[in-house]
């Protein structure tokens, strides 16, 4: 299915899964109670990028390389989210750790070709 798919709506495809992921877990902690318009919110979103995972992220392209690329764009996502969000710390281990999730990704793209 990735050959229907050009590189510019492949990113579009990781950004809006990535954004509503992050989001959608960002709402759901920040929420004071289950019920609260942000813990739904957050679970709509949620839910929406799962369905975006599921009907067409994990379908383009292999597994080996879609669920390491999304955990690290998801990872990335909620470090910012985290931080300017709910007011979570940053160190440099945990950014020195998303340079390393970020070399990864890079990684696996660039041998996706081979």
């Amino acid at each position: 299915m990735s050959g229907q798919f050009g590189l510019p709506m492949i990113a579009l495809i990781f950004a809006v899964y990535t954004v509503s992921s992050a989001a959608g877990l960002a709402l759901v902690k920040a929420a004071d109670g289950y019920f609260t318009m942000r813990f739904l919110l957050g679970g709509v979103l949620y839910a929406g990028g799962f369905a975006i995972w599921i009907l067409l992220i994990i379908r383009m392209m292999p597994l080996s390389v879609a669920f390491p690329v999304s955990a690290g764009l998801l990872i990335l996502a909620t470090q910012v989210l985290g931080a300017v969000y709910l007011g979570e710390s940053v160190s440099v281990l945990k950014m020195a750790g998303a340079v390393f999730v970020i070399a990864g990704i890079a990684a696996l793209s660039l041998s996706a070709d081979q």
